[in-house]
């Protein structure tokens, strides 16, 4: 505990002198040094993360896994042909329908 409270005394201390430069240049190399220490473990991290990933994809393959079977069919085919029907019957609809035009309305605002 006493280590603690001597690493956290001299901080307060440099931090105390911040703006004097040997209190800077300290707090600078400090904060520099966390820095880098931070972006090796991402690198070093974000490289472990692929390669377990790596080695689980090759045990997938080496294990001769068959492909899945396929999922039953979701197509109904009755409904499928009553859906067919029913735009069949709108497109005869519409072709009646532009075979012969309502006659045209008269614009009220003349």
């Amino acid at each position: 505990m006493s280590r603690f409270t001597d690493i956290q005394g001299r901080f307060s201390r440099l931090y105390a002198r911040r703006y004097e430069p040997d209190g800077a240049r300290v707090l600078t190399q400090y904060f520099w040094s966390a820095l880098i220490t931070c972006a090796f473990l991402l690198v070093v991290c974000s490289i472990a993360w692929g390669l377990w990933d790596l080695v689980g994809a090759f045990d997938v393959l080496a294990q001769g896994a068959s492909p899945a079977p396929l999922p039953p069919s979701s197509i109904n085919r009755a409904a499928l042909d009553r859906v067919v029907q029913s735009f069949d019957a709108r497109q005869a609809q519409f072709d009646t329908f532009s075979a012969n035009p309502p006659p045209a309305i008269p614009d009220p605002s003349k």
